[in-house]
């Protein structure tokens, strides 16, 4: 779900839902620049990867979708060591 956010209240309001291109969505994570949404859904064993429009903050159709086994966390960066 997209929110709106109410500037003088801070409320947030649905606006939009986009469908996580499969099936359970666990995981996901925004890029550090905003730009992209990782989404991992669970029982169907897929990512989808989402882009996100940086004048609106609206969210795209999938820009890619990934077969992966019950992916449900993401982490940009992480330190190997």
């Amino acid at each position: 779900v997209q929110f709106e956010i109410d500037g003088k209240t801070q409320d947030l309001s649905p606006v939009a839902w986009t469908s996580s291109q499969g099936g359970c969505p666990r995981g996901m994570i925004l890029s550090e620049d905003g730009n992209v949404l990782i989404v991992g859904n669970q029982n169907s064993n897929s990512i989808a990867v989402f882009s996100i429009d940086p004048d609106s903050g609206w969210l795209g159709e999938p820009i890619q979708t990934l077969a992966a086994p019950t992916p449900v966390d993401f982490v940009f960066g992480a330190d190997a060591g």
